[in-house]
């Protein structure tokens, strides 16, 4: 049996999660390791790296410290050689609340059971309150049945595929890698 996301919900096969580590480097070293080609990082210098755009930092309900880092990081990329190209993520945004309507009702269960078990203290109910993002707590706070709660695995790697396409898409026509 496969892995579901952060070991939640039903099993599924490596394609739903995506590897996380500390540093770019241990994650080349990783994809070394899982598909046997090794490969070098790209250079900064080579690389157009998509930024939100100034509407994105004032309309968003970002806390201060967030900000202030996610713009200290993107100031660190730039005088490290990549080119910073601002673009607007209103098509990307809006296409990843599509992809999360593909996301199995089932799951919410799974997470409610994850969070009595490793963090007794917090209840389901309150970590939703306290989602800044309005889109984004509607989805977990949702009753009724989505498009996702009927897909089958088959269905939902087929949108998540697609959707993979379309960010491909936005990226091309932003002109930017990342």
């Amino acid at each position: 049996e496969g892995l579901g996301c952060c070991g939640l919900g039903e099993a599924t096969d490596f394609s739903d999660v995506g590897p996380m580590a500390r540093t770019a480097s241990d994650l080349t070293l990783l994809h070394a390791v899982v598909t046997g080609n090794p490969a070098e990082p790209s250079p900064l210098r080579r690389l157009r790296l998509g930024v939100p755009d100034r509407r994105f930092w004032s309309e968003q309900p970002l806390d201060p410290g967030v900000a202030e880092v996610a713009r200290a990081a993107i100031d660190r990329l730039a005088a490290s050689g990549a080119t910073v190209v601002e673009v607007d993520l209103a098509e990307a945004i809006a296409l990843g609340a599509r992809l999360a309507s593909v996301v199995p009702a089932g799951s919410r269960d799974a997470f409610r059971g994850w969070l009595a078990q490793n963090l007794p203290g917090l209840s389901f109910e309150d970590l939703v309150a306290a989602i800044a993002s309005r889109d984004v707590r509607a989805l977990y706070r949702a009753e009724t049945p989505r498009p996702g709660d009927t897909l089958t695995p088959e269905e939902r790697r087929a949108a998540r595929t697609a959707a993979n396409a379309e960010f491909s898409a936005i990226f091309g026509r932003a002109g930017v890698d990342a």
